[in-house]
C-alpha cells in the first residue's frame, strides 16, 4: 500500500463528517 493511498484513505474518512456537520449546520442556519 501506497503512503498516498492511506492519506487519501485518511482524509476521505476525515472529509465525509465533516461534510455532514457542515450540511446539518447550514441547514440548521437556513431555517432562522
Amino acid at each position: 500500500v501506497d503512503d498516498t493511498d492511506v492519506i487519501n484513505f485518511l482524509l476521505s474518512t476525515e472529509i465525509i463528517p465533516l461534510c455532514l456537520r457542515t450540511m446539518e449546520m447550514g441547514s440548521e442556519l437556513s431555517k432562522t
